[in-house]
Protein backbone atom coordinates (compact mmCIF):
# COMPACT_ATOMS: atom_id res chain seq x y z
CA UNK A 1 0.00 0.00 0.00
CA UNK A 2 1.15 3.57 -0.74
CA UNK A 3 2.24 6.08 1.82
CA UNK A 4 -0.12 8.64 3.27
CA UNK A 5 0.37 12.29 2.46
CA UNK A 6 0.02 15.65 4.17
CA UNK A 7 0.00 18.85 2.10
CA UNK A 8 0.78 22.21 3.73
CA UNK A 9 1.17 25.76 2.52
CA UNK A 10 3.82 27.99 4.06
CA UNK A 11 3.30 31.71 3.46
CA UNK A 12 5.40 34.83 4.08
CA UNK A 13 4.28 38.46 4.32
CA UNK A 14 6.75 41.37 4.38
CA UNK A 15 6.36 45.11 3.76
CA UNK A 16 9.99 45.74 2.88
CA UNK A 17 12.67 43.86 1.01
CA UNK A 18 14.61 41.53 3.25
CA UNK A 19 17.55 39.16 2.96
CA UNK A 20 16.83 36.50 5.55
CA UNK A 21 18.35 33.31 6.90
CA UNK A 22 16.82 30.15 5.50
CA UNK A 23 13.11 29.59 6.06
CA UNK A 24 12.87 26.27 7.91
CA UNK A 25 10.15 23.72 8.56
CA UNK A 26 10.12 21.17 11.38
CA UNK A 27 7.63 18.31 11.46
CA UNK A 28 7.10 16.96 14.98
CA UNK A 29 4.63 14.21 14.25
CA UNK A 30 3.32 11.53 16.60
CA UNK A 31 5.99 8.92 17.39
CA UNK A 32 4.24 6.26 15.32
CA UNK A 33 4.54 8.36 12.15
CA UNK A 34 7.63 7.98 9.97
CA UNK A 35 8.43 10.52 7.25
CA UNK A 36 9.17 8.85 3.92
CA UNK A 37 9.58 11.88 1.67
CA UNK A 38 9.54 15.66 2.16
CA UNK A 39 8.92 17.87 -0.88
CA UNK A 40 8.92 21.61 -1.40
CA UNK A 41 7.49 22.71 -4.74
CA UNK A 42 7.90 19.17 -6.05
CA UNK A 43 11.58 18.96 -5.05
CA UNK A 44 12.68 16.49 -2.38
CA UNK A 45 14.47 17.90 0.69
CA UNK A 46 16.41 16.18 3.46
CA UNK A 47 16.38 17.06 7.14
CA UNK A 48 19.32 18.43 9.12
CA UNK A 49 20.43 17.01 12.46
CA UNK A 50 17.67 18.87 14.30
CA UNK A 51 14.99 17.41 12.03
CA UNK A 52 14.44 20.69 10.21
CA UNK A 53 13.87 20.99 6.47
CA UNK A 54 14.87 24.01 4.41
CA UNK A 55 11.95 25.70 2.66
CA UNK A 56 13.60 28.81 1.20
CA UNK A 57 17.28 29.75 1.02
CA UNK A 58 20.17 27.71 2.39
CA UNK A 59 22.75 27.95 5.12
CA UNK A 60 25.23 29.47 2.67
CA UNK A 61 22.79 31.47 0.54
CA UNK A 62 20.31 33.64 2.35
CA UNK A 63 16.68 33.84 1.28
CA UNK A 64 15.64 36.95 -0.66
CA UNK A 65 12.15 38.20 0.15
CA UNK A 66 10.88 40.89 -2.28
CA UNK A 67 9.35 44.07 -0.88
CA UNK A 68 5.57 44.12 -0.46
CA UNK A 69 5.20 40.59 -1.75
CA UNK A 70 3.08 37.73 -0.51
CA UNK A 71 4.32 34.33 -1.54
CA UNK A 72 3.97 30.74 -0.43
CA UNK A 73 5.52 27.29 -0.67
CA UNK A 74 3.69 24.03 -1.11
CA UNK A 75 5.08 21.41 1.26
CA UNK A 76 4.11 17.77 0.76
CA UNK A 77 5.05 15.10 3.30
CA UNK A 78 4.67 11.41 2.55
CA UNK A 79 4.50 9.31 5.70
CA UNK A 80 3.67 5.85 6.94
CA UNK A 81 3.05 4.13 10.28
CA UNK A 82 5.93 2.54 12.16
CA UNK A 83 3.45 0.12 13.73
CA UNK A 84 0.30 -0.40 11.67
CA UNK A 85 -1.62 -2.10 14.48
CA UNK A 86 -0.76 0.63 16.98
CA UNK A 87 -2.02 3.30 14.58
CA UNK A 88 -5.63 2.32 15.24
CA UNK A 89 -7.06 4.43 18.07
CA UNK A 90 -3.62 5.85 18.92
CA UNK A 91 -4.14 8.65 21.50
CA UNK A 92 -1.18 10.59 20.08
CA UNK A 93 -2.85 10.69 16.66
CA UNK A 94 -5.07 13.63 17.67
CA UNK A 95 -3.88 17.24 17.70
CA UNK A 96 -3.38 18.74 21.16
CA UNK A 97 -1.45 21.87 20.19
CA UNK A 98 1.82 20.28 21.30
CA UNK A 99 4.64 18.63 19.32
CA UNK A 100 4.53 14.83 19.22
CA UNK A 101 0.76 14.72 18.71
CA UNK A 102 -0.98 14.46 15.36
CA UNK A 103 0.84 15.80 12.31
CA UNK A 104 2.27 18.81 14.14
CA UNK A 105 4.42 21.08 11.99
CA UNK A 106 6.24 24.36 12.64
CA UNK A 107 7.56 26.88 10.11
CA UNK A 108 10.33 29.19 11.31
CA UNK A 109 12.00 32.29 9.89
CA UNK A 110 14.28 34.86 11.51
CA UNK A 111 14.73 38.51 10.59
CA UNK A 112 17.97 40.24 11.65
CA UNK A 113 17.19 43.01 14.09
CA UNK A 114 13.51 42.07 14.26
CA UNK A 115 13.58 38.70 15.99
CA UNK A 116 12.19 35.35 14.96
CA UNK A 117 8.76 34.40 13.64
CA UNK A 118 7.15 30.96 13.78
CA UNK A 119 3.81 29.46 12.90
CA UNK A 120 2.52 25.96 13.46
CA UNK A 121 -0.29 23.83 12.09
CA UNK A 122 -1.56 20.36 12.90
CA UNK A 123 -3.77 17.73 11.32
CA UNK A 124 -4.91 14.52 13.04
CA UNK A 125 -3.18 11.34 11.95
CA UNK A 126 -5.78 9.42 9.91
CA UNK A 127 -6.80 6.02 11.19
CA UNK A 128 -5.43 3.41 8.79
CA UNK A 129 -7.77 1.73 6.37
CA UNK A 130 -7.26 -1.99 6.30
CA UNK A 131 -9.18 -3.82 3.56
CA UNK A 132 -10.89 -7.04 4.57
CA UNK A 133 -9.84 -10.27 2.87
CA UNK A 134 -11.66 -10.99 -0.38
CA UNK A 135 -13.01 -14.36 -1.48
CA UNK A 136 -13.68 -16.07 -4.80
CA UNK A 137 -15.44 -19.33 -5.67
CA UNK A 138 -15.14 -21.39 -8.83
CA UNK A 139 -15.98 -24.85 -10.16
CA UNK A 140 -12.83 -26.93 -10.63
CA UNK A 141 -14.37 -30.35 -11.24
CA UNK A 142 -17.77 -31.64 -12.39
CA UNK A 143 -17.96 -35.45 -12.38
CA UNK A 144 -21.55 -35.98 -13.53
CA UNK A 145 -21.03 -39.72 -13.97
CA UNK A 146 -20.46 -40.15 -10.23
CA UNK A 147 -22.66 -37.27 -9.12
CA UNK A 148 -19.82 -35.18 -7.76
CA UNK A 149 -18.88 -31.52 -8.12
CA UNK A 150 -15.85 -29.77 -6.67
CA UNK A 151 -15.51 -26.06 -5.93
CA UNK A 152 -12.49 -24.06 -4.88
CA UNK A 153 -12.81 -21.18 -2.44
CA UNK A 154 -9.89 -18.73 -2.29
CA UNK A 155 -9.25 -16.19 0.46
CA UNK A 156 -6.98 -13.31 -0.54
CA UNK A 157 -5.38 -11.05 2.09
CA UNK A 158 -2.70 -9.48 -0.10
CA UNK A 159 -4.10 -5.93 0.16
CA UNK A 160 -4.01 -5.98 3.95
CA UNK A 161 -1.14 -5.03 6.25
CA UNK A 162 -2.16 -7.27 9.14
CA UNK A 163 -3.03 -10.96 9.49
CA UNK A 164 -6.69 -11.81 9.91
CA UNK A 165 -8.46 -14.56 11.81
CA UNK A 166 -11.26 -15.70 9.52
CA UNK A 167 -14.22 -18.06 9.41
CA UNK A 168 -15.46 -19.10 5.97
CA UNK A 169 -19.05 -20.35 5.62
CA UNK A 170 -20.61 -21.62 2.41
CA UNK A 171 -24.23 -22.30 1.48
CA UNK A 172 -25.65 -24.94 -0.83
CA UNK A 173 -28.26 -23.70 -3.26
CA UNK A 174 -29.14 -26.77 -5.28
CA UNK A 175 -32.60 -27.48 -6.71
CA UNK A 176 -35.05 -29.62 -4.74
CA UNK A 177 -34.43 -32.55 -7.11
CA UNK A 178 -30.82 -32.83 -5.90
CA UNK A 179 -30.15 -34.80 -2.73
CA UNK A 180 -26.87 -33.97 -1.05
CA UNK A 181 -25.28 -37.12 0.33
CA UNK A 182 -21.96 -35.71 1.50
CA UNK A 183 -19.94 -32.51 1.72
CA UNK A 184 -16.20 -32.61 2.22
CA UNK A 185 -13.73 -29.77 2.82
CA UNK A 186 -10.19 -30.66 1.85
CA UNK A 187 -11.18 -34.33 2.06
CA UNK A 188 -12.74 -33.91 5.50
CA UNK A 189 -16.45 -34.55 5.95
CA UNK A 190 -18.41 -31.61 7.37
CA UNK A 191 -21.98 -31.27 8.60
CA UNK A 192 -24.50 -29.30 6.57
CA UNK A 193 -26.94 -27.22 8.62
CA UNK A 194 -30.68 -27.14 7.96
CA UNK A 195 -30.35 -23.86 6.14
CA UNK A 196 -27.80 -25.41 3.77
CA UNK A 197 -24.76 -23.71 5.27
CA UNK A 198 -21.57 -25.41 6.35
CA UNK A 199 -18.20 -24.22 7.64
CA UNK A 200 -15.26 -24.22 5.26
CA UNK A 201 -12.80 -22.83 7.80
CA UNK A 202 -13.51 -22.38 11.48
CA UNK A 203 -16.31 -23.98 13.52
CA UNK A 204 -16.87 -27.61 12.48
CA UNK A 205 -14.88 -26.89 9.32
CA UNK A 206 -11.72 -27.10 11.41
CA UNK A 207 -9.69 -24.54 13.41
CA UNK A 208 -10.23 -20.87 12.67
CA UNK A 209 -7.95 -20.00 9.78
CA UNK A 210 -5.43 -17.18 9.75
CA UNK A 211 -4.57 -15.36 6.57
CA UNK A 212 -1.29 -13.51 6.74
CA UNK A 213 -0.91 -10.01 5.39
CA UNK A 214 0.21 -9.64 1.82
CA UNK A 215 -0.04 -13.27 0.74
CA UNK A 216 -2.20 -16.36 0.46
CA UNK A 217 -0.56 -19.07 2.51
CA UNK A 218 -0.80 -22.81 1.84
CA UNK A 219 -4.08 -24.08 3.29
CA UNK A 220 -5.85 -20.80 2.64
CA UNK A 221 -7.22 -22.05 -0.65
CA UNK A 222 -10.11 -24.21 0.50
CA UNK A 223 -11.86 -26.82 -1.64
CA UNK A 224 -14.89 -28.93 -0.83
CA UNK A 225 -16.71 -31.73 -2.64
CA UNK A 226 -20.48 -32.23 -2.84
CA UNK A 227 -21.68 -35.73 -3.75
CA UNK A 228 -25.07 -36.07 -5.42
CA UNK A 229 -27.05 -39.32 -5.75
CA UNK A 230 -25.46 -41.75 -8.17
Amino acid sequence: MGHLRQALRQEAHLHGARELPAHLDRPQFADNVEIKRFEVGGMERTANREGRYTIHGTQDRRAIVPAKKHFGFKVVVDFSYRDFLKAKNDPDAECTGRPGHGLFNTAHVSSPGRGDAAADACAPVPEPKNPAPSTTKEVVGNDTEHGRITYRISVDNRKSRVPRQITVVDRLGFTDTVEVREVRVDDRAVRVQRDGTFAVAGSNGGPQAEVRAGEVRAGEVKTYRVTEPA
